[in-house]
């Protein structure tokens, strides 16, 4: 069992927005992460455009193309603006 936070049980969907929220800043943060440590150079744009990004699935992908990624635009290629799923 979890402890739960205050107001957790009387506001769920707002408990829900910032799980999700945390959710998506941990994977954009986990994309740069990869990119820093591989040496990739990234710029202010695109660790932006991830932190405002609200589709899980985009950032996983995101997470994957950093592994092998050489220069940013490995990471993004091929995809709308990061920043919402339907792009800009």
């Amino acid at each position: 069992m979890h402890a739960r936070a205050a107001g957790e049980a009387e506001h769920p969907e707002r408990w829900a927005a910032g799980f999700t929220a945390g959710y998506h800043s941990a994977w954009a943060a986990a994309v740069l992460r990869v990119l820093e440590a591989r040496d990739v150079g990234f710029s202010k744009h695109l660790h932006r455009g991830l932190h405002l990004c609200s589709d899980a699935d985009r950032l996983t992908r995101f997470v994957d193309r950093a592994v092998t990624a050489t220069h940013e635009a490995d990471v993004v290629a091929g995809e709308p603006s990061p920043r919402a799923p339907d792009g800009p």
